[in-house]
């Protein structure tokens, strides 16, 4: 059931799951609404927050 949830409240950016609408929302505004003053310096990508940045490094650019 927890899946069926986190599918329903799928991120159409970014592809992640949340288990409420609320979540998603809160998410929605941090990562891809509000200023994306956090960029990646090898391609350019824009963030939300450090964390996002950090993350972002770790996984496509394994920094």
């Amino acid at each position: 059931m927890l899946g069926e949830k986190m599918e329903e409240n799928k991120c159409e950016a970014c592809g992640m799951g949340f288990r409420t609408h609320d979540k998603l929302m809160a998410h929605n505004r941090v990562a891809h609404v509000a200023g994306q003053e956090f960029k990646c310096k090898a391609c350019g990508a824009g963030f939300g927050s450090q964390k996002e940045l950090m993350d972002h490094n770790k996984k496509e650019h394994r920094m």
